[in-house]
């Protein structure tokens, strides 16, 4: 079994853009499937049922790995089903998680950060850099007017870059581009909650996983709405973090017929005598 210890998120960044550059590949829309065909990895897509997104087994026998992963006839998105690529591509290039393939073992992945297997959120932080590799990232959202982005913009961005709205949030905010957190919810559940550096060291650290979203939240506006897609304006930090006051600006956005809800939180200047 892999060690406990895991991979350094920098190590992990680093080895993405390598493998970009080897292949010259670095450039925006990245595309999995061309490293896939140069890896001469067999593909296995199918209509996969349930919560399996993707498989990647080593043949000894024949010396190469087989990616089955759940294709455009279940429910999973272009973006969703790219992500899974890279996620397998990290269990292949990663060495931890190659060595544990070419044992033997292997096991499905269920793909997207909502893992709690250091291995599966390693493979998640590779999929996420080379999908989107920080440079470039920061360099496709410095193309938008006020070089950061909304919810909407981030939509836009990430349909450029051919991947999940709740991806490119994500890694927004990982890149601490700005002070903002993103939240997904199902049927008004949290899944996660992922604050950027800037948005912790302001004291919004914590939304747990499990909890109700917050009755006063633009979210919960948006989940009493069957006619809207979109909600949006300003709330007291409190709403979503307990005893942190200070003025944010919520943007949510439902994710098709899912129950999915993203939700973006951005912190507000104070205005200057205020």
């Amino acid at each position: 079994m892999p060690g406990a210890k895991g991979l350094d998120r920098k190590e992990i960044e680093a080895q993405g853009v390598s493998i970009l550059k080897d292949f010259d590949l670095y450039r925006l829309p990245i595309e999995p499937f061309e490293i896939v065909h140069r890896e001469r990895i067999k593909l296995a897509p199918g209509g996969y049922d349930g919560c399996f997104d993707a498989r990647l087994e080593y043949h000894a026998g024949k010396r190469q790995f087989l990616l089955f992963y759940a294709d455009e006839r279940t429910d999973r998105t272009e973006g969703r089903i790219r992500f899974t690529i890279g996620h397998e591509l990290g269990h292949y290039y990663l060495p931890e998680h190659r060595q544990y393939l070419m044992s033997g073992v292997w096991h499905g992945s269920h793909t997207g950060f909502v893992s709690d297997n250091r291995i599966e959120q390693e493979a998640d932080q590779f999929s996420a850099a080379l999908l989107m590799p920080a440079d470039l990232f920061r360099e496709a959202v410095a193309r938008f007017r006020q070089r950061v982005c909304t919810l909407k913009e981030l939509k836009t961005l990430a349909d450029r870059l051919k991947v999940s709205i709740t991806a490119a949030a994500i890694r927004y905010c990982e890149l601490d581009i700005e002070a903002s957190s993103v939240v997904l919810s199902r049927d008004g559940v949290v899944i996660f909650h992922v604050p950027s550096y800037d948005m912790r060291s302001l004291g919004f650290r914590y939304v747990g996983q499990g909890t109700r979203v917050p009755w006063h939240s633009k979210t919960t506006s948006l989940l009493g709405d069957s006619h809207k897609d979109f909600a949006e304006g300003e709330i007291d930090g409190e709403v979503w973090y307990e005893n942190r006051g200070g003025r944010l600006w919520e943007e949510a956005m439902k994710l098709g017929s899912t129950g999915l809800v993203i939700t973006y939180l951005t912190h507000e200047e104070d205005d200057e005598g205020d």
